[in-house]
């Protein structure tokens, strides 16, 4: 493994082997969170516009976890990131590591990817990208306020919110 924590290149190694480093108390594990986490609830954005375009999103995804190469094909915990299977593999989908969805639309606190992104993952694994740097606070609220606006493939910010 190289130094900054990320695998080479078709590595098909899983953060899941350090789920208990960073273990939280049994009462706000992943694992100690009710089953329905995985079903998604009825999402309505909380505005009559979306707040961030879906490609901005996508675009960040590319740069900061398919670019370091962890998620290029689905090598670290089977999760496949490119573009053209961004949305297939992450809304609405359980995660491999977690009782949670990948992407809970409307739910950025019940979303697997942004528990990650965030450090709150609660007892699976580490926090991402792998060995950072980790996203900013403007990167972070992006996708905080893509998952609050449902998570749509066809969002753009600012445009009439459809279905």
């Amino acid at each position: 493994m190289a130094a900054d924590g990320v695998g080479p290149p078709g590595d098909a190694r899983s953060d899941t082997a350090d789920a208990g480093r960073d273990a939280e108390p049994a009462d706000t594990r992943a694992d100690s969170l009710p089953p329905d986490l995985r079903v998604p609830v009825p999402c309505t954005p909380p505005g009559p516009t979306y707040q961030v375009s879906a490609s901005d999103v996508v675009d960040l995804m590319q740069t900061r976890c398919d670019g370091s190469r962890c998620h290029v094909g689905g090598f670290a915990a089977g999760l496949d990131m490119r573009r053209e299977v961004f949305f297939d593999n992450t809304v609405g989908i359980p995660s491999n590591n977690s009782p949670l969805l990948r992407i809970h639309p409307g739910q950025p606190s019940r979303s697997f990817l942004y528990l990650k992104l965030t450090g709150q993952q609660a007892g699976a694994g580490r926090r991402m990208p792998s060995g950072g740097p980790y996203l900013g606070s403007a990167e972070l609220s992006l996708v905080r306020r893509f998952i609050e606006d449902c998570a749509h493939e066809g969002a753009v910010a600012g445009a009439a919110v459809g279905p």
